[in-house]
């Protein structure tokens, strides 16, 4: 490939709804983190290494009849989502939060894998808060 040298129509896309197939045999539910697995397909969150923090999903897919990529389901990207965690704190505003299940996040401490699914945006309890899941996107 060579530099520009004059300009292009460069294709664009909003990015705030993305579809994503779905992994064989999954229910993703509406709401859920949504991961990539190590083949590049949906699945619902999990603290697990070999998969990377997608989005939350627009709505419910159920793929469990169907193979890997048979189904896509949309999910949001950027924005601020609130799940459950445990134990969370003020103190922690602004700090990375870690995937725990498709509708649980943790902070350093507790997860085992981090997982990174965005920085807690806004405190509302010990047992849930905002994420702004843009900062967690890969």
């Amino acid at each position: 490939m060579t530099i520009l040298a004059a300009d292009r129509e460069t294709d664009r896309k909003e990015g705030t709804l993305l579809s994503i197939p779905i992994v064989a045999a999954e229910i993703i539910y509406k709401g859920a983190m949504v991961m990539y697995d190590a083949d590049g397909y949906a699945t619902a969150g999990q603290d697990t290494t070999a998969c990377i923090f997608a989005g939350v999903a627009f709505e419910k897919i159920d793929n469990s009849a169907g193979a890997s990529g048979a189904l896509s389901v949309r999910v949001y990207r950027p924005g601020l989502f609130k799940f459950a965690c445990s134990n969370m704190a003020q103190t922690r505003v602004g700090d990375m939060m870690y995937v725990g299940d498709d509708q649980t996040f943790y902070y350093s401490t507790q997860s085992t894998n981090y997982v990174k699914c965005g920085k807690l945006a806004y405190f509302e309890s010990s047992t849930a808060g905002w994420i702004d899941i843009t900062s967690g996107l890969a």
